[in-house]
């Protein structure tokens, strides 16, 4: 278990239909340090997982976080249970925020939809 504090922001999630996964870019805060990471979601078999990498070298995060081998390992998988459970800040390329309550793939257009209802009730 890892208790420190920490935000997840993730930047970019290209889709690939074809596997069921996608590749993810992102950044994690911690202590006021910002730590860029890399990785990959696939959820089609065996359920939701998340595999990421930090830019740093685990020895890089040890020292830069005062943490030993094992917290290391605790945070980074701290960091993919919050992602899998959408615990996370999702901006898309132009770092706008992505609002999670709508799913990864909202309805661009929520305003049509609802004036067809509307127009079908006159």
């Amino acid at each position: 278990m890892f208790s420190r504090e920490f935000e997840v922001v993730v930047f970019a999630l290209d889709e690939d239909q074809g596997v069921g996964g996608g590749y993810l870019r992102g950044e994690v805060s911690i202590s006021g340090i910002t730590l860029p990471f890399t990785g990959v979601a696939f959820g089609r078999f065996g359920g939701h997982n998340i595999s990421i990498e930090f830019a740093q070298s685990k020895a890089e995060l040890q020292r830069t976080l005062h943490l030993d081998a094992q917290d290391i390992e605790n945070f980074t998988t701290a960091v993919q249970v919050r992602i899998i459970q959408g615990e996370m800040d999702l901006q898309n390329r132009e770092g706008h925020k992505h609002d999670l309550s709508q799913g990864l793939n909202p309805d661009p257009n929520p305003s049509k939809e609802k004036r067809s209802s509307h127009q079908e009730g006159e």
